[in-house]
């Protein structure tokens, strides 16, 4: 009963932001049929939707947060690019229509994982780095590569490992192994844009959607990151010293035909391989490891 009550309440909620969605893009395309004074409604049903859904703790605090900073940027996006078209009068670019569906899209996905958990319940949210756990990751990355092939967008994968994570798990007790895990998934969300999505996988491993990038970007978001990482300075405990806790990295930009488990599983092998104390990879199809960016 109490699943199909939050069905029943969320449903009303994606039908009206795909209404939404599409008098969004309607003015974009069309500026000219519309004048300054026209206003375009803000989706009501989801405030009551998420105040209720809170008060039966059916969206915890890590859920509620993601889907607040994207829903606020999907709409800040839209009114930005709203008022650019009506004092403009000109079509919006594509490349910020882009940016734009791309945060419609995780933004209803998110809704979408909750519409899972009525049925699933826990099949989102890692409660330890707070982000989308290993079980929502495959279905989400496989729905990516369908993605780009049907429409050609390029996107790219990023794995963050931390290293030598074996061994910090033999000399560290669950708590403090928990903490490293939170303070590396702090460092991992600072450096993405809200539309990316980011995975625990387990095992002290990281993965990265970062949609409508090529590789050069996924290259400057690694980067970002291992700035990120040394600000942080997240501190290992070993029998009295202290060691810096460091991530290896390798990227990919699938190709139309790629599949997950096979992608994921080169880059995890290549990194493996030729990763550790600070490493970033680049994977490519003819090559296994054709450039280190070096280390710090």
């Amino acid at each position: 009963y109490e699943s199909d009550e939050r069905l029943r309440t969320l449903i009303p909620v994606l039908d009206e932001y795909g209404e939404w969605f599409g008098r969004v893009v309607r003015r974009l395309c069309f500026p000219e049929n519309y004048n300054s004074v026209e206003k375009l409604t803000v989706p009501e049903n989801y405030d009551e939707w998420i105040q209720n859904a809170r008060k039966g703790s059916f969206v915890s605090d890590a859920v509620y947060g993601e889907l607040e900073y994207k829903r606020n940027a999907l709409h800040e996006k839209a009114k930005e690019l709203m008022d650019e078209s009506l004092s403009s009068g000109n079509k919006t670019l594509v490349e910020n229509f882009d940016i734009f569906t791309g945060l419609y899209d995780g933004f209803v996905l998110s809704l979408r994982r909750l519409e899972y958990d009525c049925f699933l319940v826990n099949s989102g949210i890692d409660p330890v780095s707070g982000m989308l756990s290993g079980q929502a990751m495959k279905s989400d990355l496989e729905r990516e590569l369908e993605r780009r092939a049907r429409r050609g967008k390029p996107f790219c994968l990023a794995l963050a490992s931390i290293d030598h994570y074996q061994a910090i798990k033999e000399i560290s007790d669950e708590q403090t192994r928990h903490n490293v895990i939170a303070q590396a998934a702090k460092a991992v969300r600072s450096v993405l844009r809200v539309f990316d999505d980011a995975y625990y996988a387990g095992d002290g491993e990281f993965v990265v959607s970062l949609k409508q990038t090529d590789k050069n970007g996924a290259v400057a978001v690694i980067e970002r990151l291992r700035k990120a990482l040394g600000e942080a300075e997240i501190m290992i405990q070993d029998h009295g010293a202290e060691h810096k806790m460091t991530m290896s990295y390798c990227m990919a930009e699938p190709l139309p035909g790629d599949t997950f488990d096979e992608l994921f599983s080169d880059m995890r092998s290549e990194l493996k391989e030729g990763g550790g104390d600070d490493k970033a990879l680049e994977h490519h199809e003819q090559s296994a490891v054709e450039r280190f960016l070096g280390n710090s």
